[in-house]
């Protein structure tokens, strides 16, 4: 479910025309909209058990250009944190999963 989120929100932004990403204010989740996929603000429910969801955040490079925490802001990139909870045996249990997403051509 992790790898499929990522996918998703990849597939969203090389495709776009505009930012795919405003939805995502600090959360969002993709929804199936007549055949094509949009991203929807919050969280979603999965078979009554699990809850997702993605953040898009800034991603930034050192002076090596290499991706990190901390450094200069590179606008064409995105870091992705998709989100699974659920609840097992009365117990809170998550597992995320990170990726980063380009903007290659510029277009938004």
């Amino acid at each position: 479910l992790l790898t499929e989120l990522i996918e998703i929100v990849r597939d969203l932004e090389q495709s776009a025309t505009s930012d795919p990403f405003t939805a995502c204010t600090p959360t969002c989740h993709p929804e199936n909209n007549s055949g094509t996929w949009v991203l929807a603000p919050g969280t979603t429910d999965v078979l009554g058990r699990f809850e997702y969801g993605v953040r898009i955040e800034p991603a930034y490079r050192d002076g090596s250009h290499l991706l990190t925490q901390t450094g200069t802001l590179d606008p064409n990139s995105f870091l992705i944190t998709a989100t699974v909870e659920w609840e097992a045996l009365g117990t809170a249990q998550s597992r995320t999963l990170t990726s980063y997403a380009y903007d290659l051509y510029d277009r938004w």
